[in-house]
């Protein structure tokens, strides 16, 4: 069991390690470049129309927060967060990643295992959650900007910790004003993360409710809803804010012209899709095919046992808020005007939680101990472990020792008041990082070079 905690605190350790190092050290791309300048509305991916201001401290940070609120969205943490990498500096950004990343772990993990104290427990089942997040997901090059984590990642993190929570305190025993405050005020900041990702906290809500209200009777209606209050103001500012308006009507984007129909089916591959993390198990030899016909046979053969066992009613009331995020998130994205892959994260870790509790709910008790008596979880997560360490131990030190020299020669050169400057390419990693990345023509662009002090040339 020790052995087990241990491991568990050692791979958190290390991948929280592994996101500081990896924002700190990759340089800043795309829209973490562009969303450091009071841009405003007019931006829009790779078509961007910037100001001569760039944002260098908390007040103006707020003050562009609050055009963005009136004029392009009402997502929180993407407007107030987006421009702090040159408030606060590279290096304590790259901290509050490693603590999000570990935070949205955790969170998966406890709602997972219905919870915290058995998620330690799990080595094996945090290391195949850590590859997913780091290795599998296709779009982890995204994950890994700023402006998306503090857009995605961060509200998904908040969202599995509040709907953990929920089955921990959901009853009618009596709450202090306290507790409602605190609760509520967590519901809050669930609200103002993203009108989407709130569209489906408020559909897993749905699903909680049927089951705490009217299954398990555990709670009354109206106390049920005074715990979620503050999500409810909260999503209802993020959800009307003006620059949500302002932003459909004055967006370029060619999914506008799609009727929603058309867009469905693009979510509905887009959702499909994330699940597959195509380039990494490839190196393996593991096609598309295999992977989903693996997870298909475990999902069918699991619910054979639970329906054989006369377990189905009691799985499908504890897991109905699940099964409501799952079959609504396509629904959901499809009026948003964009879908991004790099979107799906919350999904992807809904589907995973609910992946993770029908293997749960098919275990069997003996075969179950016997893995634990023999350790045999334990010898598979250290191999494992040290496979991952020495399969990307070279390309990771090349990594860093390249964005060294990055810095190293534009600092130099900036001091010697050259205009350009010629810089090694890095290693070529495309699971975690975009093509553009030595790309030279993307440093020609003017916020690029107003960003930096100079132009980049990789070579």
């Amino acid at each position: 069991m020790i052995m087990r905690k241990v491991l568990s605190v050692l791979i958190l350790i290390s991948c929280t390690a592994f996101a500081i190092a990896l924002f700190y050290f990759r340089p800043l791309l795309g829209d973490d470049v562009v969303y450091q300048f009071m841009n405003g509305a007019a931006h829009y991916m790779d078509d961007a129309t910037v100001s001569q201001e760039q944002i260098k401290t908390l007040p103006q940070s707020i003050a562009n927060s609050h055009y963005f609120y009136m004029n392009w969205s009402g997502r929180f943490y993407h407007n107030t967060f987006q421009s702090l990498i040159s408030v606060f500096g590279k290096g304590l950004i790259s901290v509050f990643v490693g603590a999000i990343f570990a935070l949205f772990i955790l969170s998966i993990l406890a709602v997972a295992f219905s919870d915290w104290k058995k998620v330690l427990d799990h080595p094996l089942t945090m290391l195949a959650l850590y590859m997913f997040l780091i290795f599998f997901y296709f779009s982890a090059h995204y994950n890994f900007m700023w402006i998306m984590i503090v857009t995605y990642i961060l509200p998904a993190a908040l969202i599995l910790t509040y709907l953990y929570l929920i089955d921990k305190f959901s009853d009618d025993s009596p709450r202090s004003l306290l507790f409602l405050i605190l609760f509520n005020g967590l519901g809050f900041l669930c609200g103002i993360g993203h009108e989407v990702l709130g569209a489906m906290l408020a559909v897993m809500l749905l699903g909680k409710c049927i089951t705490m209200v009217l299954v398990q009777r555990k709670i009354s209606f109206w106390n049920y809803v005074t715990l979620h209050i503050g999500f409810i103001i909260g999503y209802g500012i993020c959800f009307f804010a003006p620059g949500n308006f302002k932003r459909a009507d004055s967006s370029h984007s060619k999914e506008f012209d799609l009727n929603y129909l058309e867009r469905l089916i693009e979510s509905i591959q887009k959702h499909l899709s994330s699940l597959y993390p195509s380039e990494f198990l490839d190196h393996f030899g593991l096609t598309k095919t295999i992977y989903i016909a693996l997870i298909f046979l475990i999902v069918c053969g699991s619910a054979a046992y639970i329906i054989r066992k006369k377990r189905l009613k009691m799985f499908m009331t504890e897991n109905l808020f699940l099964m409501f995020g799952l079959a609504s998130s396509p629904f959901l994205w499809a009026f948003a005007p964009y879908i991004g892959g790099w979107s799906m994260g919350l999904w992807g870790a809904v589907f995973y939680i609910f992946f993770i509790r029908v293997v749960i709910a098919t275990q069997l008790e003996k075969l179950t101990e016997l893995v634990y008596k023999r350790h045999l979880n334990i010898f598979a997560c250290i191999i494992l472990f040290l496979l991952l360490m020495i399969q990307n131990f070279g390309w990771f030190s090349s990594f860093i020792r390249t964005s060294v020299a990055w810095d190293k020669s534009i600092n130099q050169a900036k001091d010697e008041g050259y205009e350009m400057v010629y810089v090694p390419k890095f290693p070529e990693q495309q699971i975690l990082f975009p093509s553009e990345i030595n790309n030279s023509s993307q440093y020609e662009r003017d916020y690029y070079i107003r960003y930096y002090g100079i132009k980049i040339i990789p070579e």
